[in-house]
């Protein structure tokens, strides 16, 4: 996508927990402060991957190695019961209304909503949506 053919997100995008939907429209972004409307198009600026998501589950601990971070992206990535079968991820309590994020480098539990302006991992952003 051309830079004159995207808009992006306000807060450089919104994280959030299992309830909420992710958008199927690429097209959909956050623009009023008063809805949540998820970021479907989150990437991550130090390893230019794209960050997946799976709701229902929270990390048991924070990975601290690249290989740590990798497993978790690969088990999202792969769905199906790769999630539940990784030691990296839990859908017991507050899991289950959770949601994991990861890009080849880094992974985050959301509960709730957070901006990546100012809560999320701060190598990652909104990617931009076509208009």
């Amino acid at each position: 996508m051309a830079e004159d053919e995207v808009a992006y997100c306000l807060e450089e995008g919104l994280l959030v927990s299992a309830p909420y939907d992710i958008p199927s429209d690429p097209g959909a972004r956050w623009v009023a402060t008063d809805e949540h409307v998820p970021c479907s198009h989150v990437v991550c600026r130090r390893c230019e991957s794209p960050v997946v998501d799976v709701p229902g589950f929270a990390l048991r601990a924070e990975p601290s190695t690249p290989s740590e971070c990798a497993s978790i992206y690969d088990a999202v990535v792969a769905g199906g019961d790769a999630p539940s079968q990784s030691p990296w991820l839990t859908s017991r309590l507050s899991g289950a209304t959770s949601r994991v994020y990861a890009c080849r480098c880094g992974a985050y539990s959301v509960g709730g909503t957070r901006t990546l302006r100012h809560h999320g991992p701060d190598p990652w952003t909104c990617g931009g949506h076509p208009v």
